[in-house]
């Protein structure tokens, strides 16, 4: 098995609660960010740079929390898809 660089790779957990869920990643090196309430509202919350994978449980109690968590993880993708292709350009 090939040993992975994992250090400073960003993983979000939206909706995390506890974080219980993404604990696994976090004690494997990854930095695992917990965007959930209080603290962060995933309907708000701008993601940032270089994110390498998302993590998500979002209640779906209201279609709104469904809609934000969805524009959050395109939005991402979206971002880590550009980077990506700019890596394999130069």
């Amino acid at each position: 098995m090939r040993d992975i660089e994992r250090t400073g790779k960003i993983i979000l957990d939206l909706c995390g609660g506890t974080g219980s869920w993404s604990r696994p990643w976090a004690l494997n090196g990854y930095d695992v960010r917990i965007i959930t309430l209080p603290d962060h509202d995933v309907r708000t919350y701008e993601p940032p740079d270089g994110v390498y994978g998302i993590l998500a449980a979002p209640p779906v109690r209201s279609s709104l929390y469904l809609i934000a968590w969805l524009r959050i993880a395109v939005e991402t993708l979206r971002v880590a898809w550009r980077s990506s292709m700019l890596a394999l350009e130069s």
